[in-house]
């Protein structure tokens, strides 16, 4: 089958209610019903929580903000200095437990 734009492709099954549209070897699973031209929405993988992944990276940017300034071993709130255990259980710790 040729597009209009020229492109040899043809459809496989997978099995599933989705469509695979072949072209020029490269393979685009499409939702069905949806057109090869329609973009689709790629789904979050399942188990992955993007918020806590967030969550942790800001940490990660604090920790390295206090490692320049300086502040990194020292408790944010009382000025004392940050246990070493405490820091190599949890390189982002702001605050003594």
């Amino acid at each position: 089958m040729e597009r209009p734009d020229g492109v040899a492709s043809h459809d496989v099954t997978d099995g599933s209610d989705d469509v695979l549209h072949e072209t020029d070897g490269e393979t685009a699973q499409t939702a069905a019903g949806a057109t090869p031209d329609e973009p689709v929405a790629a789904a979050e993988p399942p188990g992955i929580d993007l918020s806590r992944i967030d969550h942790d990276l800001a940490g990660v940017e604090a920790a390295l903000r206090r490692l320049d300034d300086g502040s990194y071993w020292t408790d944010e709130i009382t000025g004392d200095p940050l246990d070493e255990a405490l820091l190599v259980a949890d390189p982002v710790a702001r605050r003594n437990r």
